[in-house]
This record gives C-alpha cells, sequence and structure tokens, in this order.
C-alpha cells in the first residue's frame, strides 16, 4: 500500500494537469473566438465611421449650399424691402396725383356746366332780340328808321354769332381738356392698380423669402459639424 501511494499522487497530478490544460484551452478557445468577434465588430464600426463621415461631408456641403442660398436669399430680401420702400413711395405720389386730377376734373367739369349756361343763355337772348325785332318791323312802310334798326339788329346779330363762335370755340376747348383729364384720370388710375399689384407681389415674395429664412436658421442647421468626431 505504500509503493502505491507515490504512484496515486503522480497519477493525480497528472489529472490536474490535465483539466488545467483542458480549462487552458477552453479559455484559449473563448479568447480566440471574442477576438474574432471584436475584430468582426471593429470592421462593421470602422465601415459604419466611414459612410458616417462621407454623410458628414455630404451634410457639409449641403449647409454650405444652404448657407450660400439663405445668403443670396438675404440680398433678394434687402433688394425687396428697398424696392417696397420705392413702390410705396411712388404709390403715395401716384394718389396725390390722382387727387388732383380729379379736383382737376371737377372743376373743368364746373367750368363747362356754366359755360353751357352761358351759352344758351346768350341763345335766348338772340331768340328773344330776333323776335322782338320781327315784331317791330313794319314790311310795308320803308323809312330810315327802319333801316337803321336792321342795321343795329344785323349788328347786333353778327355780335351775338362772334360771342356764339367764340362760346363755341370755348366749349370746344373744354370738351378737350375734360377729354384729357379724364384720360389722364384713367391712366392713372391704371398705374395705381398696377402698382397696387406689385406692392402685392413684393409683400408675398417677402413673406415668403422670410418664411425661408425662417426655416433656414432652424436649430438643426445650428447642430455644429463637430459632433461627428
Amino acid at each position: 500500500m505504500a509503493a502505491d501511494e507515490p504512484r496515486q499522487q503522480i497519477l493525480h497530478m497528472i489529472r490536474e494537469l490535465s483539466s488545467e490544460r483542458t480549462i487552458e484551452e477552453r479559455r484559449i478557445f473563448d479568447l480566440k473566438k471574442r477576438i474574432l468577434e471584436c475584430q468582426t465588430n471593429y470592421e462593421t464600426a470602422s465601415d459604419e465611421l466611414e459612410k458616417a463621415k462621407l454623410e458628414r461631408q455630404a451634410a457639409e456641403r449641403k449647409l454650405q449650399g444652404s448657407l450660400v442660398q439663405l445668403n443670396r436669399i438675404c440680398a433678394s430680401l434687402l433688394m425687396m424691402e428697398t424696392r417696397r420702400s420705392g413702390l410705396q413711395d411712388e404709390f403715395s405720389q401716384v394718389s396725390s396725383k390722382l387727387h388732383a386730377i380729379k379736383n382737376a376734373s371737377e372743376i373743368e367739369g364746373d367750368n363747362f356746366v356754366r359755360a353751357m349756361q352761358g351759352f344758351n343763355l346768350e341763345i335766348r337772348k338772340f331768340n328773344e332780340m330776333s323776335s322782338q325785332a320781327l315784331k317791330n318791323r313794319q314790311p310795308d312802310i320803308s323809312t330810315d328808321s327802319d333801316q337803321r334798326m336792321d342795321m343795329e339788329n344785323k349788328k347786333t346779330q353778327n355780335n351775338l354769332e362772334n360771342e356764339i363762335l367764340l362760346v363755341d370755340a370755348q366749349m370746344q376747348k373744354l370738351r378737350g381738356d375734360y377729354r384729357r383729364t379724364v384720360d389722364d384720370a384713367d391712366k392713372v388710375r391704371e398705374e395705381l392698380a398696377y402698382l397696387k399689384k406689385k406692392v402685392s407681389l413684393s409683400e408675398a415674395i417677402m413673406l415668403q423669402s422670410g418664411r425661408l429664412k425662417d426655416l433656414s436658421t432652424y436649430p438643426f442647421l445650428q447642430y455644429s459639424v463637430n459632433a461627428y468626431y
């Protein structure tokens, strides 16, 4: 029995060494497997990193393009604001001009009416004087007084005819002035309507440009590109 004890110890030691070797081999196998997994994960992470860098570069280029477009829009907006201010001034001037033309048109219309009334009055006077002259004239008696009356009536008639011609010329002038005034008023109204459309269009463009500017300054565009690093 005493002789078998060292042998048992040696066998026990051999079994322990074998067991430890098996454990070490399994541990090495697990480590190799873990290394392969880490390598695979590393390669996947590297690919994702490269993809993220490319996306970042594309986003930076897009952001730069958006900033350039934003600056261009801001410049256009400033130009439109300046143009709008000029249109408003022009609108005020045209409105004042239209008001003045309306007043002048009313004055010309009043003058035309008064001229017509005066013309009608002269015609009535002429008719009354002609009727009175015919009533007072004796057709069967020819005297010096009749001749003088005829001469006076003819002179009066000539004067009235001259006055009628003068009034008619004035009426023609008033009609022409009135037509020109109406035409000017129509042109000013058309110009005023055109300016109103331009002002409305400028306001709509400015509103859309302001909205685009607000969208361009949205917080996600202010996100630093350094976040990708």
